[in-house]
């Protein structure tokens, strides 16, 4: 069972050579109370690490949401200097609260192959924001490397 509070779709695209594509949905069909989130990071390894000096490009897109429930506007921010992965922290302007009535939708492209999974850490909660650490795996598949 996931440690996961917020419900994660993570799909493999077709994208413009040389990227690969993930879309990853948050929010869809939240059951319980509404959850508050501070940050999500989203951890994509390479299925072969980058060699030293062979820079990992990336491009994203973030679907815009409306108002300060939904966090007012969201910024994607990339980490690629670690060799065997690159992370996306996805930051709210303000916490976001996910009640199933909205999604917030990520495209992130990376020109080294995927390997097909994800490491989310969310920092979600009805009240106080916790962290929780949990790998999802896409549905789909990409491009060939």
């Amino acid at each position: 069972m996931s440690q996961l509070l917020l419900p994660y779709r993570l799909r493999a695209a077709a994208a413009d050579a040389p990227y690969h594509r993930l879309t990853l949905t948050v929010g869809e069909a939240v059951t319980a109370e509404p959850l508050r989130c501070g940050r999500i990071l989203v951890r994509l390894p390479l299925a072969t690490p980058a060699l030293d000096g062979d820079p990992v490009c990336v491009q994203t897109t973030t679907d815009p949401v409306h108002g300060a429930a939904q966090g007012r506007a969201w910024r994607v921010l990339a980490n690629t200097t670690d060799p065997a992965a690159v992370t996306f922290a996805l930051v709210p302007d303000c916490d976001a609260t996910f009640d199933g009535s909205w999604t917030a939708k990520f495209t992130l492209d990376v020109d080294h192959a995927l390997a097909g999974t994800a490491d989310i850490t969310e920092e979600t909660g009805a009240g106080t924001l916790t962290a929780r650490t949990d790998t999802i795996t896409a549905e789909g598949t990409s491009r060939d490397a």
